[in-house]
């Protein structure tokens, strides 16, 4: 019908990261066959999301640090790979000796948002050990940063964000700028390791993205809005959030997941706490968010996908 032919199922990238991931090789090879089959909507990864959001937000304040008329040969060979319907990034990783595959089965598609401490740690300590190690470091972030010369609203607020509250493994969310330090930290310097590099550095001038630039700091702390870089808003919320229910702040996976959430209508998770926190999103983003539908594991999950979809 008109109306089930507007509706689109979309894929995540991080679903198939998770996917390939799993030790049963039988049970990977038909979830790949299945999550990469063209009649999906196929949705760029959360790198190339943050990266477009960055480029915009930088243009809009910042226009002088934007190459102009520069040839974009890589930027527009990684489009094509990503994007074609046949032969590229979604094909790539059905292959078991394509290097794409063996990338993402030996977990190098990892997080360089610096989350690796304090998720291995709750996986052998109490919530209060994990509460402590996260106290001691930023008292040592905060004395180490004080030696590099860097704006002091930038060090002060950076190092309340990672001091949190004492009591907990929440950060200050609002009354503080969480989302924007954080922002600032991750697309900063040596931590565009991420891959974000690889679709900006034809276009951006990298070296002005430091914390030691004053104009910099400025961008992310005071000029750029939420709405302009929904993903690292997203991102930040989550984990902040997350670690609210869980000793960990999430897993890279859930988070890159989560960051679609402005760019799609629905998200379905079976996941309860994923699904709560989406929720959470919605009554505070300042931009539009996806509903969140919650369904049940295993095959009754796909009754309820179904039972859903029917019901748009």
């Amino acid at each position: 019908s008109r109306r089930s032919s507007a509706i689109r199922i979309a894929v995540s990238p991080s679903t198939v990261h998770e996917i390939a991931m799993l030790g049963d090789e039988g049970l990977k090879t038909r979830l790949l066959n299945a999550v990469t089959n063209p009649a999906w909507k196929r949705l760029m990864s959360d790198t190339h999301n943050y990266a477009e959001e960055l480029f915009s937000a930088i243009s809009k304040h910042r226009h002088n640090w934007i190459f102009e008329q520069a040839p974009c040969h890589s930027y527009s060979a990684l489009l094509r790979i990503h994007t074609r319907k046949n032969g590229g990034w979604w094909d790539r990783v059905k292959i078991k000796t394509h290097p794409d595959r063996q990338a993402l089965e030996s977990d190098r598609v990892i997080s360089s948002f610096g989350n690796a401490r304090f998720v291995q740690a709750s996986k052998t300590k109490s919530r209060q050990d994990v509460v402590l190690d996260r106290i001691e470091a930023g008292k040592e972030m905060r004395e180490r940063l004080k030696g590099q010369n860097l704006n002091t609203s930038y060090l002060r607020i950076k190092t309340e964000v990672y001091l949190g509250d004492q009591n907990s493994l929440t950060p200050r969310l609002f009354a503080g700028d969480h989302w924007r330090v954080n922002s600032l930290l991750w697309a900063s310097d040596g931590r565009l390791e991420d891959g974000r590099s690889e679709w900006l550095f034809e276009r951006v001038q990298l070296d002005k993205l430091s914390v030691n630039n004053d104009s910099y700091v400025r961008f992310w702390m005071e000029e750029v809005s939420s709405n302009e870089v929904p993903s690292h808003w997203v991102w930040c919320f989550m984990e902040a959030m997350t670690a609210t229910r869980k000793q960990s702040s999430g897993t890279y996976w859930d988070m890159s997941l989560a960051t679609h959430c402005s760019k799609v209508d629905y998200i379905v998770s079976a996941d309860k706490i994923f699904h709560d926190l989406l929720v959470e999103v919605s009554k505070v983003a300042e931009f539009r968010v996806a509903g969140s539908m919650r369904i049940k594991g295993g095959s009754e999950g796909v009754e309820d996908l179904f039972d859903f979809i029917s019901a748009l």
